[in-house]
């Protein structure tokens, strides 16, 4: 019987030729990357996109297959492709993608060692211009998201400095080094009521808007992402029932919440190694320029310049994101209409005039609203003003795929050529990819997922934006439908 290597490994043992080797793992390994049937395995899934190659240096690299000797209860086993003696190339991940590959594996033993190894790497990702924009801001957002999770979690924040360091200097390359930062940050940002989520999105948000104002210094602008990270670091000391209460607070629940600022002061006041500003802008963020803040009553200058930036988009944030006690989500438009309303009173003037010109410039980018737990209300009642908002939660995911430009005639379809894109993120209304040519909005379309399976068939609807980046990629929002029919005479 005929065999193929499934790589130049020499600890790879041969498998069969045919559909049965390197394609059926790239079936698996290219649809879901499910951390739960992974994890139970005890290997970690990575997206191939974004893989830094010199975060794989002596890691072991797995696929994941059908056979014998599973190590999962869903029937699948994770097959050994680069041992860690092995360099992973470029070359190998272009391979692996052509076919159908979208995520290795990386046993959780070495979960240390590649997060260590892709934060070492994660700045000269950001500021590489050969990544796709898309990918870089993905990754140092998820990186990112990661890190606060564990700094929330973790009671000596002394060891986890030298992380934030490295991470807010991601941010910040990007930043720096790319016209349209925010607009990737933004679009990849997820928002939901998260204590880590919020973190993340104001720090690298913020950082955006202190560029937009004039700060260029790199070492100031490392400072204004790690301010922003922890600038709700005081949360933790408050019961998570509280913080996730639904319904109006009480009088008590309300004095607990205005001391997280000062409990966040504390707690980093207690750690050595945290710069004074990162201190200020926890304590401050909530202050307001009248003094109606809490929880000193600051009043103008008395609040520092980074306070008042935190302040517009910790606010932003805070009413765009779906949180379990809130009776419905802000859009938007409802959530500027409301800032531009308490400026200059409560917000600082010239910081809210770059924070508007900032959000003009993703004005097409729809925020992903994570819900959680059952919905507050029918969606169906949702107002047109409210479209911009989510129906349904969407699932990041990366796929290769043809989407074809459909012209309806009174005779009939023409279709044309097919055009390659990258799907990102779906959901049960909708799909969103990648494409180096735009599609025009209003476009019928009917979109091929290049996966194995049921995810195969084609998709049909018509293109509801197309937004443009500076490094000539388009992301393009398709919201699913039935193709017009074609009237006959």
């Amino acid at each position: 019987m005929s065999t193929t290597t499934l790589t130049h490994n020499a600890e790879t043992k041969p498998v069969p030729a045919g559909p049965t080797a390197l394609q059926r793992a790239a079936v698996l390994s290219g649809t879901t990357g499910s951390h739960v049937t992974s994890s139970q395995a005890g290997y970690i899934p990575v997206p191939i996109s974004r893989i830094p190659l010199g975060a794989m240096k002596s890691i072991p690299i797995y696929l994941r297959s059908n056979g014998l000797n599973d190590f999962s209860d869903d029937g699948t086993k994770f097959v050994l492709y680069r041992s860690k003696l092995t360099r992973f190339t470029d070359a190998d991940r272009q391979r692996l993608s052509e076919s159908g590959v979208k995520f290795i594996y990386v046993p959780m033993t070495d979960h240390d060692k590649f997060r260590k190894q892709t934060e070492d790497q994660l700045a000269t990702i950001a500021a590489d211009p050969s990544v796709a924009q898309a990918e870089a801001a993905a990754l140092v957002y998820e990186t990112s998201m990661e890190l606060v999770n564990e700094v929330l979690t973790e009671p000596h924040l002394a060891k986890q400095l030298p992380r934030l360091e490295k991470v807010a200097r991601a941010v910040t390359m990007l930043t720096m080094k790319r016209p349209d930062a925010f607009e990737g940050l933004f679009a990849t940002a997820h928002h939901d009521f998260y204590t880590a989520t919020h973190a993340v999105n104001v720090a690298t948000w913020m950082v955006s808007l202190a560029y937009a104002l004039g700060y260029e210094d790199e070492e100031k602008l490392n400072l204004v992402c790690q301010a922003g990270m922890l600038h709700d670091i005081g949360k933790i000391y408050l019961p998570p029932d509280l913080l996730n209460k639904a319904g109006k607070l009480t009088e008590r629940d309300w004095e607990l919440v205005q001391q997280h600022p000062v409990l966040g002061r504390k707690h980093l006041q207690q750690h050595g190694g945290v710069d004074p500003i990162i201190m200020r802008v926890a304590e401050e963020h909530h202050e307001r320029l009248d003094g109606t803040g809490y929880p000193h009553g600051l009043v103008g200058d008395q609040i520092h310049p980074l306070s008042r930036i935190c302040a517009i988009v910790d606010s932003f944030d805070a009413m765009t994101a779906f949180r379990p006690y809130k009776a419905k989500t802000l859009t938007v438009p409802q959530s500027i209409q409301i800032l531009q309303a308490e400026t200059p009173d409560r917000y600082d003037p010239t910081a809210m005039a770059a924070w508007l010109k900032m959000m003009d410039s993703v004005r097409d980018i729809p925020i992903v609203v994570k819900r959680q737990g059952p919905s507050q209300k029918s969606d169906r009642k949702k107002s047109k003003k409210e479209a911009c908002q989510r129906r349904y939660q969407r699932f990041k995911f990366h796929c290769q795929a043809k989407v074809y430009v459909i012209v309806v005639g009174t005779t009939g379809w023409t279709v044309g050529e097919p055009i390659k894109v990258t799907a990102h993120n779906i959901s049960r209304s909708g799909i969103a990819f990648l494409s180096q040519v735009p599609i025009n909005v209003g476009s019928c379309v009917r979109v091929q997922l290049l996966a194995q399976g049921p995810s195969r068939k084609s998709l049909d609807g018509r293109i509801m934006r197309c937004h443009a980046y500076s490094d000539g990629c388009f992301d393009i929002g398709m919201t699913i439908a039935k193709l017009p029919e074609v009237e006959t005479r």
